[in-house]
């Protein structure tokens, strides 16, 4: 009887998916070709966002405002003429460790490590580029793409990313750099993708009031680490509001941003000093959301699998400027086991998924009144939080990102910047789902000296190969959202590619069969009918972008050989609850449109069509 059920749930997704397929070929062939303007070109102008509008000092924020990490800058792309045989992209210090203040300021070169790991991923990802007819029309139609890179050879990962956006405003991290010195000449040396992050410097404050009616200006506290009260000193700072995007919905607002539930916790804020010396903000994070402090623990299964699948997402238009945290125990451990067994520097997977919005006077709109959603990765470590003294949730996106008219950039970015940052980010905007997912397999390292397997070493190996092709559609121009390429299906392959390293593996390290019996499950949903699309098991260099000539028909079938992984929804729920069966245990952090208050517009939760179960 659970055979034939799963057979005809498996035939009714399948009828319903070509339906759906074909429909979006169609409405693909027929989207106009007018030139309009990219929301990034839009923002870009408005004064406020020059990088030059903020002076770059050695202070290092004073007390209250720290460095968002030890060496932050923005990388600057090389002119054609100054490019050499080994990659390399200017970069401007904007922190660096206290043996290094004297770089801050100075423009330096910035380059990869020598070791046979990273030069192996870096041959990799290098590619020519030379736009296909597909790259110029979407840049017609306001979408950004890397135009500056078209016609050069051999374009590695670094200058991707430096030159992904027309200007070079690409703000980084950068993970442990060996700073090399030759005739008073610096050059940084990088063995990790640089994460994209937003502002120079943070704080943790909350919004007394604005300081006249409808300014920017607002007056803060800051908060105190010993009496962990919001009783700092009072300032006074710059909250922009965020221009309207070409859909004449703002990004984010600063409209009784004093009046939302987050702000008796408090926000950390993310900046720049503007010429003026007052801090501006370019990024906000809401502190309760990454506290471990659970507003709900579920511990039966039943409980947990209705949530995952139906209460998560329940009654998100009535829960608009709200947000939650519930944590999922794994039936398999000890009932009593609660947020104070997620300590410092412990390691998470994350599963992201956003939904949609609308104007809250009209009805939802296009395909079915589809709300596809957004599908990706991410990293999450526990640290304890120098302003707050706190253990917290930082998380790191692995955003396979296709080319959008945000300047959204496929790659690896911090939660504050993909989700906070008040020109680009989500958080003002669409309901968003993070699944943080604890499972001790995965986090692991095992063997020993040249036998050494770490499978979440593997897998982010995997989603790096694929976000640094993504930026530049592999050498086309342009990464292209289709049935059988998209943010879900490929985080997918990347996720289906690891497990393949790994199961190969398990024989030669028997403790990895714990995690092999999770990579069998994993592979199954990824392959529910029992085929593994040939594109995944082949070079995963095949999959990225959509080549001009590619048959529409194959791309059809190819998107429904891994029709569970079509629709972002289906995959989020499926997969949290696969990696809850097996022993892991599951934070779902929540929010829906939240910042300032925007009552034009409202949150849609995404469509999953059939239920999982």
């Amino acid at each position: 009887m659970l055979m034939n059920s799963l057979n005809l749930q498996n035939l009714l997704f399948i009828v319903l998916a070509i339906v759906i397929l074909m429909a979006w070929l169609k409405l693909k062939g027929s989207l106009s070709k007018a030139t309009q303007p990219s929301n990034y070109s839009i923002h870009i102008n408005n004064p406020i966002n020059y990088p030059s509008n903020y002076p770059i000092s050695k202070e290092n924020g004073g007390e209250f405002y720290h460095p968002i990490a030890p060496w932050t800058g923005r990388l600057i792309l090389p002119q054609k003429e100054q490019r050499k045989a080994k990659e390399f992209v200017f970069f401007e210090v904007h922190n660096a460790p206290n043996i290094y203040q004297f770089l801050i300021g100075q423009i330096i070169e910035l380059t990869w490590q020598d070791n046979p790991d990273t030069q192996e991923y870096v041959n990799a990802v290098t590619k020519d580029v030379d736009f296909t007819s597909v790259a110029v029309e979407s840049e017609k139609a306001g979408l950004v793409h890397p135009f500056r890179l078209n016609h050069l050879k051999q374009v590695g990962p670094l200058e991707s990313l430096a030159g992904a956006r027309p200007q070079d405003d690409m703000t980084v991290i950068l993970h442990d750099p060996n700073v090399i010195e030759q005739h008073n000449h610096y050059t940084l040396q990088i063995k990790e993708e640089p994460v994209q992050i937003t502002g120079r410097y943070y704080g943790l404050v909350t919004i007394i009031q604005p300081e006249t009616e409808n300014s920017d200006r607002f007056q803060i506290k800051h908060f105190d680490k010993t009496s962990k009260k919001f009783i700092g000193p009072t300032e006074i700072i710059c909250i922009p509001q965020a221009l309207a995007n070409r859909d004449d919905v703002t990004p984010s607002t600063n409209h009784e941003i004093e009046d939302s539930p987050f702000n008796s916790s408090g926000w950390y804020i993310y900046g720049a000093k503007d010429q003026s010396g007052m801090f501006v903000v370019q990024a906000i994070e809401p502190r309760a959301l990454m506290q471990l402090t659970p507003d709900l623990t579920l511990n039966d299964l039943k409980q947990q699998e209705d949530y995952i699948f139906e209460q998560n997402w329940a009654d998100t238009k009535a829960q608009k400027t709200e947000g939650n945290k519930i944590l999922l125990t794994s039936p398999k451990q000890n009932s009593q086991r609660t947020a104070s067994n997620w300590q410092i520097n412990d390691q998470a997977i994350v599963i992201h998924l956003f939904g949609g919005y609308g104007p809250v006077d009209k009805p939802k709109k296009g395909l079915f009144k589809l709300v596809t959603g957004h599908f990706a990765y991410g990293f999450a470590q526990i640290i304890r939080e120098p302003l707050s003294g706190e253990l917290r949730f930082d998380i790191e996106y692995q955003q396979i990102y296709a080319q959008n008219p945000n300047a959204i950039i496929s790659g690896a970015i911090k939660w504050f910047s993909y989700m906070g940052d008040l020109r680009r980010g989500w958080l003002g905007t669409r309901p968003i789902s993070d699944v943080v997912i604890k499972f001790e397999p995965l986090i692991q390292t095992y063997g020993s000296g040249t036998q050494v397997v770490s499978p979440i070493l593997e897998f982010k190996l995997q989603l790096k190969l694929m976000m640094a092709r993504y930026r530049i559609g592999n050498g086309t121009g342009a990464a292209i959202v289709s049935p059988a390429q998209s943010c879900v299906q490929d985080s997918n392959q990347a996720l289906y590619r690891a497990i393949q390293e790994i199961e190969e593996k398990s024989e030669e390290a028997p403790q990895l069969r714990q995690l092999a019996a999770l990579g069998i499950a994993l592979e199954q949903k990824l392959s529910p009918l029992g085929l593994v699309r040939s594109d995944w098991k082949k070079n995963i260099d095949t999959l990225v972008g959509s080549p001009p000539t590619q048959s529409k028909l194959l791309n059809l079938i190819r998107g429904l050989l891994s029709w569970r992984t079509l629709l972002p929804r289906r995959a989020h729920d499926e997969l949290a609850k696969l990696f809850l069966i097996h022993g892991a245990q599951l934070w779902f952090i929540r929010a829906n449109q939240i910042g300032g208050i925007d009552s034009t517009i409202v949150p849609y939760a995404p469509t999953t069509i059939i239920p999982s179960r």
